[in-house]
């Protein structure tokens, strides 16, 4: 995971499209006004939402976040995007989008089911502080609109839930054309695990197969340069915002056995011990090279 986000060079553009002048966003966000310039444009979290906190008071329209999620010209998808169009199924999509965005940011996009619902999550790894409810709107605006084109049909989900004070139901509930939580204790877009699985009629097995081994080729890249301690340490980071972890749930994270994963078992043992209570883990060894396999 870098610990970096990798801005679109087509935010800009888009900004502009729908009104927004680019030094006015840049100004009420506090950032270099030369941001934009870059051939890579890369912010750290804090950055990242000071960028969208000056979209919205730039914009100062209520719906700005769900227009600039909505992306309806597949020239300005990205890579990752194009992806998870080509996947088999709105679940597989999904979580195609959460495996290759370690490649750009410091963020997950988690899968949390629950009976017969599915919830879609957008958890900041490295955040120190609550994300903007613009770019709340822009993921989910986001989201559900890679579910309408994929399936080829209106897609929508079951509700919506926000953490916010309610505010403009009717615009969100026009939107999203479901029902919307507010003061919920979790921003996401809860899904029937029916509509989960809907097949996409954009599913492009060959462009699978030219494209998602590059991708797996950067992941392993950006794995086989951290060390065992790193990767477990932002494992642990999210496994423990919903609850204290053991070595099981490392070692599935991790695709290893317990039994691999404590070879010698103090290390593993005590590296959980240690993160789970807030001490200080010890440095281990490099994950073996099977530790990517696939991107299913």
């Amino acid at each position: 995971m870098t610990n970096r986000f990798r801005v679109s060079s087509t935010l800009p553009r888009r900004l502009e499209e729908l009104g927004l002048r680019q030094e006015a966003v840049l100004r009420q966000a506090g950032l270099p006004i030369g941001l934009f310039n870059q051939d890579k444009i890369q912010v750290s979290t804090e950055e990242f939402f000071a960028l969208y906190r000056g979209i919205a008071e730039a914009g100062n329209d209520p719906g700005f976040g769900l227009k600039l999620g909505t992306e309806e010209r597949v020239e300005h998808y990205d890579p990752t995007k194009i992806i998870a169009l080509s996947a088999r199924s709105f679940r597989d999509a999904v979580e195609r989008l959460s495996r290759y965005k370690q490649l750009t940011c410091p963020e997950e996009i988690r899968l949390v089911d629950r009976g017969n619902e599915c919830a879609v999550q957008f958890v900041w790894l490295l955040a120190h502080e609550k994300e903007p409810p613009l770019l709340v709107d822009v993921c989910f605006a986001w989201i559900v609109g890679i579910g309408h084109r994929g399936t080829g049909r209106p897609f929508k989900p079951r509700r919506v839930e926000f953490e916010r004070a309610p505010a403009h139901r009717e615009m969100y509930e026009a939107h999203f054309r479901c029902p919307v939580k507010f003061k919920s204790n979790q921003n996401a877009l809860i899904f029937s695990r029916a509509d989960m699985e809907l097949p996409f009629v954009t599913y492009n097995a060959d462009l699978l197969a030219a494209v998602a081994p590059q991708l797996e080729a950067e992941l392993r890249e950006q794995l086989a340069q951290k060390t065992f301690s790193e990767q477990a340490k932002g494992i642990l980071k999210r496994l423990l915002a919903g609850q204290r972890p053991g070595i099981d749930d490392l070692a599935r994270e991790l695709h290893l056995s317990t039994r691999t994963l404590q070879r010698p078992a103090h290390r593993a043992g005590d590296y959980v011990s240690a993160s789970a209570g807030g001490g200080a883990p010890r440095a281990g060894p490099p994950l073996p090279a099977p530790l990517i396999s696939g991107a299913e």
